[in-house]
C-alpha cells in the first residue's frame, strides 16, 4: 500500500498521518496475533496434559483388569514335561 492513500479532512494526501495509522494498525494486528499464539499454546498444553492423564487412566484400568483376571484364575500345568534320559552307550542301565 502506498502511504498517499490516506487523506485528511480537507481531502489532501497526508502520508505522515497515513504512516502513523498504518503503524497503529500493524501493532494492533501484532498484539492480536501474539495473543492468539499464546492462547493456542495454552490450549495445546492443556490437551497434552489431558492426553497423558487419559493414558495413565487406561494403564491403571488395564493393570486392575490383569490383577482381577490373575487373582481369579487357577493356573495349572496341563502336562508335566517328559524326563529325557541320555543314552551314553557305556553299558549299565539303558
Amino acid at each position: 500500500r502506498s502511504l498517499n492513500l490516506y487523506r485528511n479532512s480537507e481531502r489532501y494526501a497526508d502520508p505522515t498521518a497515513g504512516a502513523a495509522f498504518a503503524h497503529i494498525a500493524y501493532e494492533e494486528r501484532k498484539q492480536r496475533r501474539l495473543a492468539a499464539q499464546k492462547k493456542k499454546k495454552a490450549a495445546e498444553a492443556v490437551a497434552e496434559i489431558r492426553k497423558k492423564e487419559k493414558a495413565k487412566q487406561r494403564r491403571k484400568k488395564r493393570a486392575q483388569q490383569r490383577e482381577t483376571h490373575n487373582s481369579t484364575t487357577t493356573w495349572v500345568l496341563a502336562w508335566p514335561k517328559p524326563v529325557v534320559s541320555i543314552k551314553t552307550g557305556h553299558g549299565g542301565n539303558e
